[in-house]
């Protein structure tokens, strides 16, 4: 996870404040939930909402990584492995 995170750094990949929005939208209606709802269900499981949307943040930043890898867009050398 350190060595994506450093990757994705060089690599300049990001992620909007939309992006991580809609995303956690999406998850509130795929569960039936508003997005307040969604908070609320959080807070009772004992996750705070900031560390959700930066779990969220990360996921979109993975997968973009991994998109832009898969198109030969990055490489990554053995020395950074």
């Amino acid at each position: 996870r350190k060595l994506q995170l450093q990757v994705i750094k060089k690599a300049n990949v990001k992620v909007t404040n939309e992006q991580i929005d809609s995303t956690i939208k999406n998850i509130a209606e795929r569960n039936h939930f508003t997005v307040a709802q969604l908070k609320e269900q959080l807070t009772k499981e004992g996750m705070t909402y900031a560390k959700f949307r930066k779990q969220i943040e990360e996921q979109i930043l993975f997968a973009q990584l991994q998109q832009q890898v898969a198109g030969g867009n990055i490489t990554v050398s053995d020395q950074e492995v």
